[in-house]
Protein backbone atom coordinates (compact mmCIF):
# COMPACT_ATOMS: atom_id res chain seq x y z
CA UNK A 1 0.00 0.00 0.00
CA UNK A 2 1.14 3.39 -0.67
CA UNK A 3 -0.09 6.98 0.69
CA UNK A 4 -0.87 7.92 -2.87
CA UNK A 5 -3.49 5.38 -3.06
CA UNK A 6 -5.64 6.42 0.06
CA UNK A 7 -8.30 8.33 -0.95
CA UNK A 8 -8.56 11.57 1.27
CA UNK A 9 -6.75 12.25 4.73
CA UNK A 10 -4.47 14.52 3.56
CA UNK A 11 -3.60 15.93 6.93
CA UNK A 12 -3.39 12.85 8.79
CA UNK A 13 -1.29 11.45 5.74
CA UNK A 14 1.27 14.44 5.47
CA UNK A 15 1.97 14.36 9.05
CA UNK A 16 3.02 10.62 8.19
CA UNK A 17 5.43 11.62 5.74
CA UNK A 18 6.82 13.81 7.26
CA UNK A 19 7.74 11.82 10.36
CA UNK A 20 9.44 9.32 7.77
CA UNK A 21 10.99 12.01 5.95
CA UNK A 22 12.99 13.88 9.49
CA UNK A 23 13.51 10.07 11.04
CA UNK A 24 10.77 11.18 13.87
CA UNK A 25 9.08 8.87 14.35
CA UNK A 26 6.91 8.20 17.24
CA UNK A 27 7.33 4.09 19.28
CA UNK A 28 3.88 4.06 19.36
CA UNK A 29 0.60 5.23 17.50
CA UNK A 30 -2.78 5.40 17.62
CA UNK A 31 -5.01 5.93 14.32
CA UNK A 32 -8.21 6.68 14.89
CA UNK A 33 -11.36 7.64 13.18
CA UNK A 34 -15.10 6.55 11.67
CA UNK A 35 -15.05 2.67 10.10
CA UNK A 36 -13.86 2.14 6.56
CA UNK A 37 -12.26 5.96 6.07
CA UNK A 38 -8.20 4.07 5.88
CA UNK A 39 -6.90 3.68 8.98
CA UNK A 40 -5.80 0.32 7.97
CA UNK A 41 -4.34 1.22 4.58
CA UNK A 42 -2.47 4.21 6.06
CA UNK A 43 -0.80 2.01 8.38
CA UNK A 44 0.29 -0.62 5.74
CA UNK A 45 1.41 2.68 3.55
CA UNK A 46 3.47 3.71 6.54
CA UNK A 47 4.52 0.68 7.74
CA UNK A 48 6.21 0.32 4.35
CA UNK A 49 7.19 3.84 3.85
CA UNK A 50 9.30 2.82 6.97
CA UNK A 51 11.11 -0.15 5.31
CA UNK A 52 11.70 1.34 1.66
CA UNK A 53 14.95 1.54 0.39
CA UNK A 54 14.12 4.69 -1.87
CA UNK A 55 11.58 6.40 0.29
CA UNK A 56 13.21 9.73 -0.32
CA UNK A 57 13.10 9.42 -4.18
CA UNK A 58 9.33 10.07 -3.61
CA UNK A 59 7.95 10.83 0.12
CA UNK A 60 6.16 7.57 -0.16
CA UNK A 61 7.08 3.23 -0.11
CA UNK A 62 8.51 3.32 -4.03
CA UNK A 63 6.81 0.17 -4.66
CA UNK A 64 9.82 -1.35 -6.59
CA UNK A 65 13.03 -2.54 -3.90
CA UNK A 66 13.02 -5.53 -2.34
CA UNK A 67 11.25 -4.73 1.05
CA UNK A 68 8.17 -2.90 -0.68
CA UNK A 69 7.30 -5.91 -3.16
CA UNK A 70 7.69 -8.31 0.17
CA UNK A 71 5.05 -5.65 2.01
CA UNK A 72 3.05 -5.02 -0.76
CA UNK A 73 2.69 -8.67 -1.11
CA UNK A 74 1.92 -9.29 2.90
CA UNK A 75 5.31 -10.99 3.20
CA UNK A 76 7.93 -8.81 4.99
CA UNK A 77 8.67 -9.98 8.39
CA UNK A 78 9.36 -6.71 9.73
CA UNK A 79 5.48 -6.05 9.59
CA UNK A 80 3.48 -7.66 12.04
CA UNK A 81 -0.47 -7.79 11.65
CA UNK A 82 -2.93 -8.90 14.44
CA UNK A 83 -6.40 -8.42 14.86
CA UNK A 84 -9.03 -10.32 17.47
CA UNK A 85 -9.52 -13.75 16.62
CA UNK A 86 -12.94 -13.89 18.56
CA UNK A 87 -14.14 -10.35 18.90
CA UNK A 88 -11.88 -9.60 21.43
CA UNK A 89 -7.55 -9.69 21.74
CA UNK A 90 -6.52 -11.14 24.74
CA UNK A 91 -3.92 -11.49 27.22
CA UNK A 92 -2.22 -14.91 24.94
CA UNK A 93 -3.03 -13.01 21.90
CA UNK A 94 -1.11 -9.78 23.03
CA UNK A 95 2.13 -12.00 24.30
CA UNK A 96 2.17 -14.01 21.28
CA UNK A 97 2.82 -10.23 19.49
CA UNK A 98 5.12 -9.37 22.17
CA UNK A 99 7.49 -12.33 21.32
CA UNK A 100 6.99 -11.22 17.83
CA UNK A 101 8.43 -8.33 18.59
CA UNK A 102 11.73 -9.34 19.96
CA UNK A 103 12.70 -10.05 16.07
CA UNK A 104 15.51 -7.86 15.40
CA UNK A 105 15.40 -6.77 11.90
CA UNK A 106 18.43 -6.07 9.75
CA UNK A 107 17.26 -3.25 7.81
CA UNK A 108 14.24 -0.92 8.40
CA UNK A 109 12.05 -1.15 11.26
CA UNK A 110 9.33 -3.64 12.52
CA UNK A 111 6.01 -2.17 12.27
CA UNK A 112 3.25 -4.54 14.54
CA UNK A 113 -0.11 -3.07 13.78
CA UNK A 114 -2.75 -3.97 15.86
CA UNK A 115 -6.20 -3.59 14.49
CA UNK A 116 -9.69 -3.15 16.46
CA UNK A 117 -7.32 -2.42 19.05
CA UNK A 118 -10.62 -0.96 20.91
CA UNK A 119 -11.40 -4.54 21.63
CA UNK A 120 -8.30 -5.38 23.95
CA UNK A 121 -9.42 -6.90 27.03
CA UNK A 122 -8.23 -4.89 30.74
CA UNK A 123 -6.18 -7.88 31.10
CA UNK A 124 -4.23 -8.08 27.66
CA UNK A 125 -4.14 -4.08 28.05
CA UNK A 126 -1.92 -4.67 31.35
CA UNK A 127 0.29 -6.95 29.67
CA UNK A 128 0.79 -4.93 26.36
CA UNK A 129 0.99 -1.79 28.73
CA UNK A 130 5.16 -2.06 29.24
CA UNK A 131 5.88 -3.41 25.48
CA UNK A 132 3.89 0.29 24.43
CA UNK A 133 6.23 2.07 27.10
CA UNK A 134 9.10 0.90 25.81
CA UNK A 135 8.88 -1.19 22.42
CA UNK A 136 11.68 -3.39 21.47
CA UNK A 137 15.18 -2.32 19.52
CA UNK A 138 13.25 0.76 17.33
CA UNK A 139 10.08 -1.02 16.77
CA UNK A 140 6.87 1.09 15.91
CA UNK A 141 3.11 -0.14 17.48
CA UNK A 142 0.24 0.88 15.29
CA UNK A 143 -2.91 0.97 17.60
CA UNK A 144 -6.06 0.96 14.83
CA UNK A 145 -9.17 1.68 16.04
CA UNK A 146 -13.04 2.95 15.74
CA UNK A 147 -13.70 3.70 18.81
CA UNK A 148 -11.16 5.45 20.49
CA UNK A 149 -12.74 6.39 23.75
CA UNK A 150 -13.31 2.21 24.10
CA UNK A 151 -9.59 1.92 24.69
CA UNK A 152 -8.05 2.79 28.81
CA UNK A 153 -6.73 5.76 29.03
CA UNK A 154 -3.21 4.56 30.26
CA UNK A 155 -3.04 2.83 26.58
CA UNK A 156 -4.06 5.94 25.15
CA UNK A 157 -1.29 8.15 27.11
CA UNK A 158 1.31 6.04 25.88
CA UNK A 159 0.70 6.70 22.19
CA UNK A 160 0.26 9.65 19.28
CA UNK A 161 -2.58 9.98 17.66
CA UNK A 162 -3.59 10.40 14.00
CA UNK A 163 -6.84 11.26 13.13
CA UNK A 164 -8.51 10.21 10.08
CA UNK A 165 -11.71 12.29 8.96
CA UNK A 166 -15.23 10.58 7.81
CA UNK A 167 -14.66 10.85 3.75
CA UNK A 168 -16.83 12.82 1.67
CA UNK A 169 -19.55 11.63 -0.65
CA UNK A 170 -18.00 13.54 -3.74
CA UNK A 171 -15.28 11.86 -2.59
CA UNK A 172 -16.59 8.64 -1.94
CA UNK A 173 -18.67 8.00 -4.97
CA UNK A 174 -15.74 7.40 -7.53
CA UNK A 175 -14.45 4.78 -5.48
CA UNK A 176 -17.87 2.90 -4.86
CA UNK A 177 -18.81 3.22 -8.78
CA UNK A 178 -15.18 1.66 -9.96
CA UNK A 179 -15.24 -0.68 -6.91
CA UNK A 180 -18.88 -2.18 -7.55
CA UNK A 181 -19.54 -1.14 -11.23
CA UNK A 182 -22.43 -0.13 -10.39
CA UNK A 183 -24.21 3.52 -12.06
CA UNK A 184 -23.17 6.78 -10.68
CA UNK A 185 -26.52 7.30 -9.81
CA UNK A 186 -26.37 4.20 -7.43
CA UNK A 187 -22.51 4.94 -6.36
CA UNK A 188 -23.68 8.59 -5.31
CA UNK A 189 -26.75 7.73 -3.22
CA UNK A 190 -24.43 4.84 -1.45
CA UNK A 191 -21.89 7.25 -0.47
CA UNK A 192 -24.49 9.50 0.67
CA UNK A 193 -25.64 6.59 3.38
CA UNK A 194 -22.71 5.56 4.31
CA UNK A 195 -21.85 8.20 6.82
CA UNK A 196 -18.43 8.86 5.59
CA UNK A 197 -17.05 5.20 5.45
CA UNK A 198 -16.18 3.65 1.88
CA UNK A 199 -16.50 0.31 3.10
CA UNK A 200 -19.83 1.04 4.57
CA UNK A 201 -21.07 2.36 1.00
CA UNK A 202 -19.78 -0.54 -0.55
CA UNK A 203 -21.61 -3.08 1.51
CA UNK A 204 -24.47 -1.40 1.22
CA UNK A 205 -24.05 -2.05 -2.64
CA UNK A 206 -23.05 -5.84 -2.34
CA UNK A 207 -25.99 -6.79 0.24
CA UNK A 208 -28.00 -5.40 -2.60
CA UNK A 209 -29.47 -2.53 0.12
CA UNK A 210 -29.44 0.34 -2.43
CA UNK A 211 -31.38 -1.78 -4.52
CA UNK A 212 -34.09 -2.17 -2.23
CA UNK A 213 -34.19 1.09 -1.15
CA UNK A 214 -35.12 2.52 -4.36
CA UNK A 215 -37.85 -0.27 -4.91
CA UNK A 216 -39.40 0.10 -1.87
CA UNK A 217 -39.44 4.37 -1.94
CA UNK A 218 -40.97 3.52 -5.73
CA UNK A 219 -43.70 1.10 -4.29
CA UNK A 220 -44.60 3.49 -1.59
CA UNK A 221 -45.16 6.40 -3.93
CA UNK A 222 -47.17 4.76 -6.30
CA UNK A 223 -49.24 3.23 -3.23
CA UNK A 224 -49.39 6.97 -1.53
CA UNK A 225 -52.28 7.77 -4.08
CA UNK A 226 -54.97 5.21 -3.12
CA UNK A 227 -56.63 3.79 0.32
CA UNK A 228 -56.42 0.16 -1.30
CA UNK A 229 -53.33 0.42 -2.80
CA UNK A 230 -51.77 1.68 0.20
CA UNK A 231 -53.19 -1.00 2.17
CA UNK A 232 -51.78 -3.78 0.03
CA UNK A 233 -48.17 -2.32 0.39
CA UNK A 234 -48.10 -2.20 4.36
CA UNK A 235 -49.49 -5.94 4.01
CA UNK A 236 -46.96 -6.93 1.75
CA UNK A 237 -43.94 -4.73 3.98
CA UNK A 238 -45.57 -6.62 7.22
CA UNK A 239 -44.61 -9.64 5.70
CA UNK A 240 -41.43 -8.43 4.31
CA UNK A 241 -38.59 -10.41 6.55
CA UNK A 242 -36.41 -6.75 5.94
CA UNK A 243 -39.51 -5.07 7.49
CA UNK A 244 -37.26 -3.40 9.91
CA UNK A 245 -34.42 -2.23 7.05
CA UNK A 246 -37.31 -0.52 5.53
CA UNK A 247 -38.44 1.53 8.42
CA UNK A 248 -35.16 2.53 8.75
CA UNK A 249 -34.92 3.78 5.15
CA UNK A 250 -37.69 5.53 5.78
CA UNK A 251 -36.22 7.20 9.02
CA UNK A 252 -33.22 8.31 6.86
CA UNK A 253 -35.69 9.81 4.21
CA UNK A 254 -37.42 11.58 6.59
CA UNK A 255 -34.26 13.05 8.28
CA UNK A 256 -32.96 14.01 5.70
CA UNK A 257 -36.16 16.03 4.25
CA UNK A 258 -36.43 17.25 8.09
CA UNK A 259 -32.81 19.03 7.87
CA UNK A 260 -33.48 20.10 4.13
CA UNK A 261 -36.82 21.75 5.09
CA UNK A 262 -34.23 23.62 8.10
CA UNK A 263 -32.65 25.34 5.22
CA UNK A 264 -29.47 22.76 5.96
CA UNK A 265 -29.31 20.76 2.88
CA UNK A 266 -26.28 19.67 2.83
CA UNK A 267 -26.55 17.52 5.60
CA UNK A 268 -28.92 15.36 4.17
CA UNK A 269 -27.87 12.09 3.29
CA UNK A 270 -29.81 12.49 -0.25
CA UNK A 271 -30.43 15.20 -2.36
CA UNK A 272 -33.79 16.00 -1.51
CA UNK A 273 -36.81 18.53 -2.20
CA UNK A 274 -38.61 18.98 1.04
CA UNK A 275 -42.13 19.68 0.68
CA UNK A 276 -43.41 23.53 1.06
CA UNK A 277 -46.79 21.99 2.78
CA UNK A 278 -43.88 19.85 5.83
CA UNK A 279 -42.59 21.89 8.23
CA UNK A 280 -39.34 20.54 9.79
CA UNK A 281 -41.09 19.91 13.00
CA UNK A 282 -43.79 17.60 10.95
CA UNK A 283 -41.22 15.70 9.52
CA UNK A 284 -39.14 15.15 13.00
CA UNK A 285 -42.64 14.67 14.31
CA UNK A 286 -42.89 11.75 11.35
CA UNK A 287 -39.67 9.93 12.31
CA UNK A 288 -40.45 9.77 15.57
CA UNK A 289 -43.70 7.97 14.96
CA UNK A 290 -41.69 5.82 12.51
CA UNK A 291 -39.14 5.08 15.47
CA UNK A 292 -42.29 4.76 17.84
CA UNK A 293 -43.87 1.58 15.19
CA UNK A 294 -40.49 -0.07 14.89
CA UNK A 295 -40.14 -0.54 18.32
CA UNK A 296 -43.84 -1.41 19.32
CA UNK A 297 -43.57 -4.53 16.84
CA UNK A 298 -40.33 -5.57 18.36
CA UNK A 299 -39.14 -7.15 21.41
CA UNK A 300 -41.19 -6.93 23.92
CA UNK A 301 -44.26 -5.57 22.39
CA UNK A 302 -44.69 -7.26 19.23
CA UNK A 303 -47.84 -5.34 18.34
CA UNK A 304 -49.95 -6.74 14.55
CA UNK A 305 -47.41 -5.64 12.24
CA UNK A 306 -50.03 -5.08 9.18
CA UNK A 307 -52.07 -2.67 11.75
CA UNK A 308 -49.04 -1.15 12.58
CA UNK A 309 -48.21 -0.61 8.89
CA UNK A 310 -51.55 0.42 7.85
CA UNK A 311 -51.53 3.12 10.68
CA UNK A 312 -48.51 3.80 9.98
CA UNK A 313 -48.07 4.48 6.22
CA UNK A 314 -51.64 6.37 6.16
CA UNK A 315 -49.87 9.28 8.66
CA UNK A 316 -46.89 8.86 6.66
CA UNK A 317 -49.03 9.31 3.08
CA UNK A 318 -47.85 13.05 2.51
CA UNK A 319 -44.81 13.18 4.63
CA UNK A 320 -42.49 11.25 2.92
CA UNK A 321 -42.28 11.88 -0.22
Amino acid sequence: MMFSKIYGQKNALDMLRRSVSADRVAHAYVFFGPEGVGKRKAALAFAAALNCERYEDSNEACGGCEPCRASFAGANMNIINIAPEDKTLKADEIRDLQRALRYKAETGRVVAIVDAAETMQKSAANVFLKTLEEPPGNAVIILVSSKLYSMLPTILSRCQRVAFSALKASEMAPIVEKTCGVSSEDALAAARLGNGSVSRSIRMIEDGMIERRREFFEKFASARGSVLALIGFAENLAKDESLTEMLEFLKSRLRDLAVTAAGCPELAAEGLTASSVNTQDAYAKAFFEVEHSLGRISVPYYDNAQLAMEALLARMAGRAG
